[in-house]
């Protein structure tokens, strides 16, 4: 030996001390002092040849007088406490192991509920690091009425109140959200069985929570729906149902369950409906759809039905969903819909739309079988007066009058639609002859002619009708109609009350009035219209008293074309409006150039139509023209006939009190001619009759005039009226 002592302890024995004979001469040989002077202490560990672990203690050894005499060295054998630290090192990495790969927060703890092990999801709920929660305690992380909670429920853990226990807390989290949590504690125990700590298991709520709410607000979408809902396994049975199906089915839930769910009739659809349905549904996860279904007590309805398919995660089908619509409703709108699309609504016949398409059907059946058709135009005459006298409410019931002795008075095959207005037409399905027509015509025209009784008044009215016949004038329903209605307008033209059938020249005329209805609307923009005046000649010294404005048109073809030509075709196109504003403001033009130039020529005279005093606003228009031509309103005079007195006298009274007040003259033109009263015709402002040569032509010479003349005469001498010849 260097020196130095080996000391081993009893229970290792001499046997150490061998084995480290041979790292002695590693030892230090010599005394070391440190920073202070003191001598060093040495210790170490090592491990021998058979791996073994040994710690060492090396002493220095002084002698009384203070001399150094050597070391002393303790060797202890710690292979044992090694095997047994690197166990718990194992242990405690399996546990934190364990630990991190649980998904909710997870803990050991000690008796002292110190917190031993804390897995990453805890530690990252609160904002820490597993080895920052290490040795902490609940009192160290939260505040101090929640820590008091967990310590309560660790002790009761740890004392064997509640084994197992599992509590709901609320957990503050980093985030500054206080999240519900779901706590597992249970007790860990030693070898003996003895109580050394607490685990704890912690599930946040929060997104069971809101799942938990979604599920409920989902149920109670389900159950609060307007639509039937139905809920079907994969074998396509019943597994639950809402309120709004039970009711649209009258199905209680417990006698679909587990049936086949009634979301079709297959007997309403054809064969392999439902066979294409449920392929569609496997193929693109979805079918939506109109299908006729049958409730419980065997009414059957139609229902729009959705089809979606559930898959799982793997995307296999597990379930089903069908959502119902009741759409009876819907469908009687739709109806309703097209039935008003395609009837006329006050007399509830068929409208022109569908009258064209029934002509158009029966057109194709009789070029098939060579049968014989015929349309017909029947228009109410003088209607519009019914509505002038007594009322839109009274034309209305005339014209629902009309249609049902007009339907009333026809086969089932033939057909009678409502065009609008007063016109009406027929279509007559598979006549004879053109005979067989003509007495249709004749009996609608006596089933018209008989009395009406309406607003308790009995009235007579009559028709004209216009016939085309299929197919010698016309292969088609706008070619048939546009010649019935030729001759339609025909029959009016010859008196009315009667039918007249299509010819070719009727056709010819047709044209005319276009070609003058388009005419007369460039015209009107060419300025191709001029005024001739008539002069009106004073009997007592020869002077002009007036003149008369008379229109014509001059032509860029035809040259001057005279009034009686084309005024019937602006009335009936619409065209009498603009054609009289025009005369009114040339006349009144031309009366200031005059008066400019110092000529006089009277009063101007214009004739006005009847469509005019329909117009409310007639007197405001005069004053209008007159006031941008300058002319006074003394050199202006309106004429009127005397049967437009008649078409509706309150109306017309009060329109040329107007036109009077503003200080202009009103003459009746052509008087004798209609059927009214001297004395009728004192309820209107008038100045002037102009007797018709028809009503004076004779006079001196007819003895039955001669009780009439002294009288005419005497009236006419008032000082309220006077006569043009």
């Amino acid at each position: 030996m260097w020196g130095s002592l080996v000391v081993c302890d009893r229970q290792q024995g001499t046997r150490l001390a061998e084995l480290l004979r041979v790292h002695l001469n590693e030892m230090p040989r010599e005394f070391e002092l440190d920073d202070e002077g003191t001598l060093v202490v040495h210790t170490g560990e090592l491990q021998t040849a058979d791996g073994r672990n040994i710690d060492y203690y090396g002493a220095p050894v002084i002698a009384p007088h203070g001399e150094y005499y050597g070391r002393v060295w303790y060797f202890r054998d710690i292979t044992e406490q090694r095997r047994i630290e690197a166990l718990r090192r194992t242990e405690a990495l399996q546990r934190q192991t364990i630990l991190d790969n649980i998904p909710d927060a997870a803990w050991f703890k000690d008796l002292d509920s110190r917190y031993l092990a804390v897995n990453r999801a805890y530690a990252t709920a609160l904002g820490f690091a597993p080895e920052q929660m290490v040795g902490k305690t609940d009192a160290d992380l939260f505040p101090a009425d929640i820590a008091e909670r967990y310590r309560a429920g660790d002790l009761a853990v740890i004392r064997g109140v509640a084994p197992g226990r599992v509590e709901e807390f609320i957990m503050p989290f980093c985030d500054g959200v206080k999240h519900p949590v779901e706590i597992f504690r249970a007790p860990v125990h030693d070898d003996r069985g003895a109580v050394i700590g607490v685990v704890g298991v912690a599930r946040d709520l929060a997104d069971r929570r809101r799942a938990e709410e979604q599920l409920r607000l989902s149920a109670k979408a389900f159950e609060n729906i307007g639509d039937g809902v139905v809920v079907m396994a994969e074998d396509r049975t019943t597994i639950s149902v809402n309120t709004a199906f039970c009711k649209m089915t009258g199905y209680a839930p417990e006698e679909v369950h587990g049936e086949a769910a009634p979301i079709f009739d297959e007997s309403r659809h054809d064969q392999g409906f439902a066979a294409e349905l449920w392929n569609e549904v496997h193929r693109a996860g979805e079918w939506s759809g109109e299908v006729w279904n049958r409730r419980k007590n065997g009414e059957v309805y139609p229902q729009y039905l959705r089809l979606n398919v559930v898959k799982s995660e793997a995307g296999v089908p597990t379930h089903f969903v069908g959502i119902c619509t009741d759409i009876t409703s819907l469908k009687r709108y739709e109806q309703q819909l097209h039935h008003q699309a395609h009837h006329d609504a006050l007399t509830g016949l068929p409208n022109r739309i569908s009258f064209q398409k029934r002509t158009a059907e029966a057109i194709m059946r009789a070029a098939r079988s060579g049968a014989r058709l015929a349309v017909m135009l029947l228009d109410v005459d003088r209607f519009k007066s019914i509505n002038d006298s007594l009322g839109h409410a009274a034309g209305d019931e005339v014209l629902r009058a009309v249609a049902e002795r007009l339907r009333a008075s026809l086969r089932e095959v033939d057909a009678v639609a409502r065009f609008g207005g007063d016109e009406f037409g027929i279509l007559l399905d598979s006549i004879d002859d053109n005979h067989g027509a003509a007495r249709v015509a004749q009996k609608l025209l006596d089933e018209l002619g008989k009395p009406l009784h309406i607003q308790g008044q009995e009235l007579y009215i009559t028709a004209s009708i216009g016939i085309s016949c299929y197919p010698e004038d016309g292969t088609d329903p706008e070619v048939l109609f546009m010649n019935s209605d030729a001759a339609m307008y025909r029959a009016k033209e010859e008196g009315r009350n009667a039918f007249r059938f299509y010819s070719r020249e009727m056709n010819a005329r047709a044209t005319q009035y276009l070609y003058i209805a388009n005419g007369l609307r460039q015209a009107l923009e060419r300025d191709e219209l001029c005024l001739y005046y008539q002069p009106r000649w004073s009997l007592a010294d020869g002077s002009i008293a007036g003149v008369e404005a008379l229109v014509r048109w001059r032509h860029p073809q035809r040259g001057l074309i005279p009034p009686n030509e084309f005024i019937p075709v602006a009335e009936e196109a619409g065209l009498m409006g603009r054609l009289t504003e025009w005369v009114l403001h040339e006349a009144c033009r031309q009366r200031r150039v005059w008066q400019d130039a110092g000529v006089d020529v009277g009063r101007v005279a214009v004739n006005l139509p009847a469509s005019e005093f329909r117009d409310p606003l007639l007197a405001q228009k005069l004053y209008a023209v007159l006031m941008e031509t300058r002319v006074s309103a003394r050199w202006l005079e309106i004429e009127v006939t005397e049967s437009m007195l008649m078409e509706n006298p309150e109306r017309t009274a009060s329109i040329l009190s107007q036109i009077k007040s503003l200080g202009v003259e009103i003459a009746v033109d052509d008087f004798g001619t209609g059927y009214s009263s001297l004395n009728y015709l004192k309820r209107f402002p008038l100045d002037y009759l102009k007797i018709a040569q028809s009503f004076v032509r004779g006079l001196p010479d007819d003895p039955a005039a001669g009780a009439i003349r002294p009288g005419f005469i005497a009236w006419a001498k008032g000082p309220d009226l006077r006569l043009v010849g």
